[in-house]
């Protein structure tokens, strides 16, 4: 399986699994959590975590894009 780290720090470590079309891991270090989320586009089934995560990092930050994505996580069991 293919792993990518895609940040890394302190406090976050956020990896993609090549698993199931892709999925991200995002471990909270100060708080012990872990989440895993994976997004598809609909309309050709391609995994798009990474870029959703990148660009959500780019324009929120750490903090703020890993509480959307842990939310994301939440919502979609």
């Amino acid at each position: 399986m293919k792993v990518k780290t895609i940040y890394d720090d302190k406090n976050y470590l956020v990896e993609w699994y090549g698993y199931d079309g892709g999925i991200l891991s995002i471990e909270d270090h100060t708080t012990g959590e872990n989440c895993f989320v994976g997004i598809k586009r609909v309309s050709t089934g391609r995994d798009i975590s990474i870029s959703e995560f990148r660009s959500s990092l780019k324009s929120h930050g750490i903090v703020k894009a890993v509480a959307t994505f842990q939310k994301m996580a939440a919502t979609s069991h």
